[in-house]
């Protein structure tokens, strides 16, 4: 290609992009083609006729797309009817592939080119105005009449018939790109014509058993007449297009209104919520709404799993029924793993989800499958079209894998999960980073920012197609409201003038349809849909498309050895901290949650066949815990023994029962982090701690109050996940350690409570002491935190101590509960170490001082430079102890600094989108809530990096927490 060629056929190629036609094709075949016939500039297309594409070497699919997309979609001007791309002379093919032997061998849809043959076999009569289905099964399929007002309820009764799926199984549909078509009673009576489906469109099936669970019966209501009433109301609904209705505006409630909507369109009342427009709002339709004649009502569709049961993150073994039922044992270890895989911050450091989403694709070339587990991770929550994609796509998956080489029995199939997770996991390490861009997403909300609820006709602005999507209506409205505001009001107000900069200009030939996001708010039609996942690189729908049988490269015993990946912790090993694998008494493998809220002698966990009522959750004491811990047997048998189903008895492994047992963690190997900061806790134990503190407390003495305090702060960081390793060292007349750093903290609590009342205050040389520990301890941050009342006898100086601190960097907290006496002696040698001192004067204020970030976490606080003088320091007036808010925590001085600065024109100056998975998250979450910000939360992001976030959120009137 010509240099001077090269710039005008990309600008070609730009224009075409969004045409449905493979790139590559566009770039080789079709435009050097249409460059030779004089088409060398986007203005020429104008001038195109259908005779210039008959030379082209591409199939007529794209030919008709291409035609299409010049002459009738692009733009696609705005009117009140659907989309008349369907007329009775345009053939439209719809290729799917019934996934049955999914991944077992390659599946092929039928070619087009034999299907354009066999209808040239037929009377013209009967191939004029009509819809061809294409199946999978290219030497015997049939070709399927059918119109584009075809519901799609019958098209899957077709695809049933054809592929003769049992009366108690039915089907789910999913586009090229995953996307489910959501086959329930409410969906299934979209047309071809709604539903946007586009010539040559490609469309995934699999089976699923028809009852699933939450799926409500309602009893059917009184019909009414929707003729009969003196108003009449205009309907809009998603599926069934605009009609109108007549009602008696002053006794029909909003319930009869939906019984006359039902009557017309089937749908149950249940399964409703209607609004009103209002101006460019629309608002819920209410016994107090005060409606009027001609008012724009519009209905919104209800999930039939969420009428009953709210929208909930917790599923389980009640959330689905599985097509194959599986074993109780093989259900709890799919899930839990599930749970692992979509976990924030997965015990394995090194797992990378997106990583692992990455390998999937490759690995399977289904997006269905990835696009059900992405949504997972984003939402934990799927509808029964996800449930299905994921459980039936993994039991095709896990099946064609065992199939390779063993012999398990279909129930049995999830049983051996946690190998073949494990080894995915194993085999996305090999991911390049650059590679999960293909598995990149980002949102596209189905709420407009206008009006704030569902969108029912999706627009763009032809002059910035990134803005929006709007509901057309809202925007026109808003565009009227603006118009008139210019006629009754010539000064504008400053928000008058933002409103006037986006809107004030614009006309309804402005205006244009937006195809992709329809799409959307049909494979997602719900209330409560009110965004989803869009790849940011599409699957690319090819032509014929092939579901290549996976290449299984791997061994059994590569599984075996892959099972290190999950990190299962014996139950010994838990704490309150990070959430990981673990196992039961039943050797079930179960989620751990943390410790319950009301005592630390019990630990929550996730169970997947635990009571649905309670979210799955399963509670069991500390004690019980540590003897599942401690027998073998249940250990050796959280992994299934997969020896025993391996065809080739013959193939030895060395270690084989050492192996299975590697894949648990032992206690002391548990918690795999690292230490961020390391704490030394110095706990006075001296006589003086026996005085009485805290008037308000009445006779609690200072020594309960410090047993309090250290609770509260070893639970706080826990609870945040705080990756701190905790040191307990007590003195009196001598100094002990009672424990050395360690990251778990669970015996903590137990230890402290044994501690008494003994002796005097070696209160210097359990800092030189505790400095020594820290020394040994290999950690970028590390202090001393005391709880004592400060009155040192020790022969070790403050000078001693401070100069030993200092050589090592380590710096010295006190809280001094001494109230109302004062220790200048000690708060000056804090303050030397570039510590803090606080001589708090209630209980409640103590309390206080440990929810403080910069009290929890050096990481959080700023850091100060006092002098070294400790007779200097000593001066109370210069230098106070510190209160609630004179030491600041690193988040409040960047709000501080960022403040006035605006997120939009923050995230304008990354011109680049970055390669890193997790930069590229935390971008697209901003951008997210710059286009849909919430009005209880405002959201500063730092000017140094777009990585810290300053979060602020107004709490709900109606809560106990209003106006903080």
């Amino acid at each position: 290609m010509e240099v001077d060629q090269a710039k005008p056929m990309e600008v070609l190629q730009r224009h075409l992009k969004n045409s449905g036609i493979d790139e590559i094709e566009l770039e080789n075949k079709i435009i050097p083609d249409l460059w030779k016939k004089g088409f060398k500039k986007v203005a020429d297309f104008e001038y195109l006729e259908r005779q210039d594409l008959d030379g082209l070497d591409v199939n007529d699919v794209y030919k008709r797309r291409l035609w299409r997309y010049i002459h009738g979609d692009q733009p696609k001007e705005m009117s009140d009817e659907s989309s008349e791309d369907f007329n009775q002379d345009t053939e439209i093919y719809i290729r799917y592939i019934f996934c049955n032997d999914l991944f077992a061998k390659d599946i092929k849809e039928k070619k087009l080119d034999s299907i354009k043959e066999t209808k040239q076999t037929k009377p013209a009569s009967a191939a004029k105005a009509e819809t061809k289905l294409a199946s999978t099964k290219a030497e015997t399929s049939e070709l399927v009449k059918i119109t584009p007002a075809t519901k799609l309820h019958h098209i899957t009764r077709m695809i049933c018939s054809e592929n003769n799926i049992p009366q108690d199984e039915t089907i789910e549909l999913y586009s090229s790109h995953g996307h489910p078509l959501q086959n329930n009673e409410i969906t299934e009576q979209g047309t071809l014509k709604s539903w946007e489906i586009d010539d040559g469109d490609l469309f995934y099936v699999l089976r699923r058993t028809k009852e699933q669970p939450q799926m409500e019966k309602f009893v059917s209501l009184p019909a009414l007449d929707h003729n009969i009433g003196q108003e009449t109301f205009v309907i809009e609904t998603p599926f069934h297009g605009s009609f109108s209705v007549n009602a008696y505006m002053d006794c029909d409630s909003p319930e009869d209104i939906a019984q006359k909507v039902s009557s017309v369109t089937g749908l149950q009342v249940p399964f409703m919520s209607l609004y009103v427009r209002r101006g460019y709002i629309h608002e819920r339709l209410t016994a107090f709404t005060e409606l009027k004649d001609r008012d724009h009502i519009r209905v919104v569709l209800r999930n039939p799993l969420e009428i009953v049961q709210p929208r909930s993150s917790s599923y389980g073994s009640k959330s689905y029924n599985f097509l194959v039922p599986q074993t109780k044992s093989g259900i709890t270890k799919f899930f839990s793993i599930l749970k692992f895989i979509c976990s924030p911050k997965p015990y394995n450091k090194d797992y990378d989800f997106e990583k692992f989403l990455s390998y999937l694709m490759i690995f399977t070339d289904f997006p269905p499958l990835v696009y059900a587990l992405q949504n997972l991770k984003e939402f934990s929550y799927l509808t029964i079209s996800g449930w299905t994609a994921l459980i039936e796509g993994f039991y095709l998956l896990f099946k064609t894998i065992l199939d390779t080489f063993a012999k398990v029995s279909k129930e049995r199939i999830f049983e051996y999960s946690d190998y073949i997770f494990s080894m995915l996991m194993n085999q996305s390490h090999n991911i390049d980073e650059a590679c999960t861009v293909n598995v990149g997403t980002h949102y596209c909300s189905l709420v407009c920012p206008l009006s704030g609820t569902r969108i029912h006709q999706p627009v763009r602005v032809d002059v910035d197609m990134t803005q929006g999507p709007f509901d057309k209506e809202n925007i026109l409205a808003k565009i009227e409201s603006i118009a008139s505001q210019e006629e009754n009001q010539p000064m504008k107000t400053e928000g008058d003038n933002d409103d006037l900069e986006i809107f004030g200009k614009l006309t309804k030939d402005q205006l244009k349809k937006d195809v992709e996001t329809a799409k959307l708010l049909m494979y997602f039609p719900w209330e409560t849909d009110k965004k989803v996942c869009v790849w940011t690189n599409p699957p690319k729908n090819e032509i014929p498309k092939v579901c290549k049988k996976v290449d299984v490269s791997f061994k059994w015993h590569d599984m075996l050895k892959s099972l290190t990946e999950l990190h299962i912790l014996n139950p010994q090993g838990l704490y309150s901290g990070d959430e990981c694998l673990t196992y039961n008494s039943k050797a079930h493998l179960i989620y751990f949650l943390g410790s319950t809220k009301s005592t630390d002698e019990k630990r929550r966990f996730y169970n997947a066949c635990a009571d649905v009522k309670n979210n799955y959750e399963q509670v069991i004491q500390i004690t019980e815990l540590q003897e599942i811990g401690n027998d073998t047997l249940i250990e050796m048998q959280v992994t299934s023994d997969i020896k025993k189903v391996i065809n080739d008895k013959n193939e030895e492994i060395q270690d084989y029962d050492k192996m299975r047992k590697y894949a648990v963690i032992a206690p002391q190997e548990s918690i795999q982090w690292e230490t961020e900061e390391a704490i030394v806790v110095l706990f006075d134990q001296s006589g003086s701690m026996g005085s009485r503190v805290f008037p308000e407390m009445g006779d609690m003495i200072r020594l309960d109050a410090a047993k309090q305090l250290f609770n509260s702060f070893a639970t706080r960081t826990q609870a945040y996940k705080l990756h701190h390793a905790l040191g307990l060292t007590i003195f009196g007349s001598r100094v002990t350690v009672k424990l050395e750093l360690s990251k778990n903290t669970e015996k903590f609590e137990a230890i402290v409570k044994e501690v008494q009342i003994e002796g005097l205050t070696e209160l210097t040389a359990a800092v030189v002491n505790a400095v020594d520990q820290l020394k040994k301890f290999n950690c970028k941050r590390r202090r001393i935190l005391c709880l004592t009342d400060g009155f040192n006898s020790s022969i070790v100086t403050y000078e001693y101590a401070l100069q030993c601190t200092k050589d090592a960097g380590i710096i010295v907290d006190t809280v001094l509960l001494s109230y109302p006496d004062s220790n200048p002696e000690q708060k000056a040698f804090s303050h030397a170490t570039g510590g803090v001192c606080v001589l708090p004067q209630t209980m409640q204020e103590s309390l206080r001082y440990f929810e403080l970030d910069a009290m929890l976490s050096l990481s959080e606080r700023v850091s100060r430079q006092y002098p070294t003088n400790l007779s200097v320091l000593k001066d109370v007036t210069r230098y106070p102890y510190e209160t609630e808010t004179s030491f600041k925590s690193t988040y409040i001085e960047a709000f501080h600094n960022v403040k006035t600065q605006s997120m939009k024109s923050h995230l304008d100056q990354l011109k680049e989108t970055p390669s890193n998975s997790k930069h590229r998250r935390i971008l697209r979450e901003l951008r997210e809530f710059m286009h849909n910000p919430h009005h209880s939360i405002t959201v500063y992001p730092s000017q140094i990096s777009y990585e810290k976030w300053k979060v602020l959120m107004t709490a709900p009137k109606e809560s106990a927490y209003s106006g903080g």
